[in-house]
């Protein structure tokens, strides 16, 4: 057993030159040693390359979010898609009981339909109901239900 010559732990060495007992410490001993270098040469990288720095900045970043390019993709891709949003976030509000009085699920509603799997479970709709009838129709008639990411990725090949 050898002791590391930086945090002094004990490691059983592999090299019969080493000095340290991880990565970490080996790095920690070059930056000491080569730290003027490195700091130059991140500083020479912030002024050949100023928009990485920019965007670093909160204040940048918030500036590029308030133009509101994402704002207006967004609206965009809602009023294009705006049933299937609806529907997609009152069935979520239904099966977490968020407003709506509970609805009794099927006993294996929280599992893939494909796989049986319990991890990673995503909403599958076949259909995009607007009302809570609808929607608990719906689930009780198998068009809407949970899949894992896997096996939903598959349903959907072209996104």
């Amino acid at each position: 057993m050898k002791k590391c010559i930086v945090c002094n732990k004990e490691f059983k060495e592999i090299r019969s030159n080493q000095k340290y007992c991880s990565h970490k410490c080996m790095d920690h001993v070059y930056y000491l040693k080569h730290k003027k270098q490195i700091k130059d040469k991140v500083r020479e990288w912030e002024i050949n390359n100023p928009i990485r720095k920019k965007i670093n900045d909160k204040k940048a970043i918030e500036k590029l979010v308030d133009q509101g390019y994402f704002k207006k993709a967004m609206k965009k891709y809602y009023l294009k898609n705006k049933d299937k949003h609806d529907s997609r976030n009152h069935t979520l509000n239904i099966i977490n009981a968020k407003g709506y009085n509970p609805i009794e699920l099927p006993k294996d509603f929280y599992q893939c339909k494909d796989c049986g799997s319990k991890e990673n479970l995503q909403i599958h709709h076949e259909i995009y109901p607007k009302s809570k009838k609808e929607i608990t129709d719906a689930i009780n008639n198998n068009k809407i239900y949970y899949m894992c990411k896997i096996c939903h990725k598959k349903a959907h090949p072209h996104s």
